[in-house]
């Protein structure tokens, strides 16, 4: 046995958001953040009737919709 010490990562798990907090999050109503998601618009995951968002996947979406060239601003 070695004198050095294993370090065991310890990831924590992304807890997924209810569509309220998504709309919270991205400032819009909850039934536009349904509408986006149900048409593959923005990142969501429809399980057991329900919408769920993860924060990483809606963060990496407002990124590329902020360096999309289609903006007027460029």
């Amino acid at each position: 046995m070695s004198n050095t010490t294993e370090r065991l990562e310890v990831t924590e798990i992304e807890r997924p958001m209810t569509c309220e907090e998504a709309a919270d999050l991205l400032r819009v109503h909850p039934r536009t953040i349904k509408r986006m998601a149900g048409r593959g618009v923005l990142p969501g995951h429809f399980r057991f009737g329900r919408w769920f968002f993860y924060p990483s996947e809606l963060d990496s979406w407002m990124r590329m919709e902020l360096d999309c060239s289609r903006h007027p601003c460029r």
